[in-house]
């Protein structure tokens, strides 16, 4: 084995020659656009499970903080990949790469996502996923064979898909084909399917060419200015604005601008509509907003930090383009029966 597998890295401290980048769209769960690193990743793959143990842990000793995030970044990708292709071997490639960082670079809280991730892809697609654990676990050592054996051990014990929420793995179906969308921990208990409104309006923020798309999550929050307002739920796609449209002379991912589309239920329609008037229009220095009414239903854009060295980004007139989809996407809510489990028990595996 070369010694640049075994642990010698590039110019640049990295052992890959590229990372992925998320402006590019590579970390897009719903639909990751294509890049280099999967073919480089899947060699370095192929090498750990050949190699011996003494090779393989110096292959794990090697990876830094960024190595390891650049291998669950692909674990994630090949999850989603794998559930639309059913490839057992890019599957097998993707719990190779969660199972084989670096434990001590990576935050503890992080390492079993991709791992209940891809045990999900495998159950959900009957390809033995306790045998596939055990195989991983069989190549690995220390707190990431701990990891892999808890997710296996906890996530055995599921009969349906639906199961797999209790790990925050939400599985959905675009256009594009199987995706995942994140989800907090605010209180959800929607009697129509939120997720799959707010899923209408992710086109409108791909075609914006001064957003990219971050991601879809369920159990969201109101914005701040909205809050304390009850409801059952909330669900939001949310875009960042691109560096090059960023002229602020402070940016980072600290200083990030974005834009929020969201859709909440209400208990009652008295509620929705005072909401909706809530967000209707306010405007301050920060963050502006346009909101509609169904119903017991209310859609939302946010927009933060809409000004930057006196430049509007998002003015109270721009944000109105965003009124019409808004209102289209909740338009049929309120006439729908609720369906258990919600948009993503399509790729369930009961």
């Amino acid at each position: 084995m070369t010694a640049t597998l075994l642990g010698m890295k590039n110019q640049t401290g990295s052992r890959f020659s590229e990372v992925y980048d998320f402006w590019s769209g590579h970390l897009d769960w719903l639909d990751p656009a294509p890049s280099d690193l999967d073919a480089e990743i899947r060699s370095f793959c192929d090498h750990f499970v050949s190699a011996d143990p003494q090779q393989r842990a110096q292959m794990t000793e090697s990876l830094d903080s960024g190595d390891s995030y650049q291998l669950q970044c692909f674990a994630n990708r090949a999850a989603i990949f794998g559930l639309r292709t059913s490839d057992l071997q890019g599957l097998r490639h993707g719990l190779t790469a969660a199972s084989v960082v670096n434990a001590s670079s990576v935050d503890p809280r992080d390492r079993q996502g991709p791992l209940c991730r891809l045990y999900y892809c495998l159950f959900s697609l009957g390809l033995h996923p306790r045998r596939e654990f055990d195989e991983a676990a069989a190549r690995v050592e220390g707190e990431m064979l701990e990891a892999v054996q808890w997710v296996r051990k906890r996530c055995s014990r599921y009969r349906s898909g639906k199961d797999f929420r209790n790990e925050m793995v939400i599985p959905v179906k675009t256009q594009s084909g199987a995706g995942f969308i994140d989800t907090w921990v605010e209180p959800y208990d929607s009697t129509a399917d939120l997720v799959g409104s707010v899923l209408q309006l992710v086109p409108i923020l791909r075609a914006d060419p001064r957003y990219q798309f971050e991601s879809v999550r369920e159990a969201s929050f109101l914005p701040f200015p909205l809050r304390g307002v009850i409801v059952l739920g909330v669900a939001e796609c949310k875009a960042l604005l691109r560096p090059d449209f960023d002229l602020r002379a402070e940016s980072g991912p600290l200083f990030q601008q974005w834009l929020r589309l969201l859709v909440a239920e209400t208990k009652t329609e008295d509620r929705a509509t005072r909401l909706a008037k809530k967000a209707d229009g306010h405007w301050e220095a920060s963050s502006g907003f346009v909101g509609v009414a169904r119903g017991r239903f209310v859609g939302i854009a946010s927009v933060f930090h809409p000004v930057h060295d006196g430049q509007l980004v998002e003015t109270r007139e721009s944000l109105e383009r965003l009124r019409e989809p808004l209102s289209s996407a909740i338009e049929d809510l309120s006439r729908q029966r609720r369906r258990l489990g919600g948009f993503w028990t399509r790729w369930s595996a009961d």
